[in-house]
């Protein structure tokens, strides 16, 4: 059940809407719609490593942005969308979790495009 969203609620949550709820809600679905749906495919991309101790680079990358940092940063970022129960001292704690999550993300996804470059140049 979506939380009703009023006026007041508007105007403290800096113009949140329904919209914007339903399109979090969208995105969640999406996203772990796709992560059920490559667990095949991420099963077989482990089982061709060596050893679950000596993951390649891409497969360690992999990992992180795929399958962890980006869906925490989700889950994080929409559990502050939808939570009533903030104080103000727990929302000043909170307010800086997933910025840092989507820092991670974005730290993750750059080394991504550094290897892929660096391979690249190798063959140039």
């Amino acid at each position: 059940m979506l939380h009703h969203v009023t006026e007041r609620d508007t105007a403290v949550f800096g113009g949140s809407t329904a919209v914007e709820y339903y399109f979090r809600v969208a995105s969640m679905s999406i996203a772990f719609y796709d992560y059920f749906l490559t667990l095949p495919i991420e099963y077989r991309f482990y089982r061709s490593q060596p050893h679950v101790l000596r993951m390649s680079q891409a497969c360690v990358l992999f990992i992180l942005i795929r399958r962890y940092i980006s869906i925490i940063a989700m889950i994080v970022s929409n559990y502050g969308a939808f939570a009533t129960s903030f104080t103000i001292e727990s929302c000043r704690q909170y307010y800086y979790v997933s910025p840092i999550f989507k820092v991670l993300q974005t730290m993750v996804s750059q080394a991504i495009l550094g290897f892929r470059l660096e391979y690249t140049c190798k063959f140039w």
